[in-house]
């Protein structure tokens, strides 16, 4: 069933008021009192959507790692053209999403984000080769989104200093995987 446009409307506020939260504190040391308080919207309301604020967060990190966009098609996976544009079109949602993204993967104090995003990139190369890659091939797919994952955290960190152009490039040069 599709959720209301208030529904929507007061998730978005809880998201966006734990997101700001997690910039200053630990999960750890967020109450649900707080982000009601900064929402300012009734702790009845925080229970209807949601049993602990864990809960907001792995709605946060779901919907963050579901949206990341596929701009490729089945049969042309092995291009190297299709592999920029995917690359580039993830690399275009990171920067869309930087807020977000600085917030879940270097600001927070879990690394859950981190692992499930590493987690859900490997997934989809692993299947794109209908999980046959030998276990060479699987270790180097682990260096290289480890590499591409641990690239785009400085380029967060540092702002974005390349555009997403340029940045795809680097990690397509630095990732033999992903480019092969």
């Amino acid at each position: 069933m599709k959720e209301s446009r208030k529904t929507l409307m007061t998730k978005k506020v809880f998201r966006e008021v734990l997101l700001e939260l997690l910039q200053s504190k630990p999960l750890s040391k967020i109450t649900i009192t707080e982000i009601c308080e900064k929402a300012d919207l009734n702790r009845s309301t925080f229970y209807a959507h949601y049993v602990e604020v864990g809960d907001l967060l792995h709605e946060i990190e779901n919907e963050m790692i579901s949206n990341i966009p596929k701009v490729y098609g089945n049969n042309e996976h092995n291009s190297k053209t299709v592999k920029t544009a995917e690359l580039e079109g993830f690399f275009d949602y990171v920067r869309e999403n930087a807020f977000e993204f600085r917030v879940l993967l270097i600001d927070s104090d879990s690394n859950a984000f981190f692992e499930n995003l590493k987690n859900a990139i490997l997934e989809y190369y692993m299947s794109a080769n209908n999980n046959r890659l030998g276990m060479d091939k699987e270790f180097q797919l682990i260096y290289s989104v480890n590499g591409a994952i641990g690239m785009m955290l400085e380029w967060i960190k540092r702002e974005f200093p390349y555009d997403t152009k340029e940045f795809t490039k680097m990690v397509m040069e630095n990732a033999k995987f992903i480019r092969a």
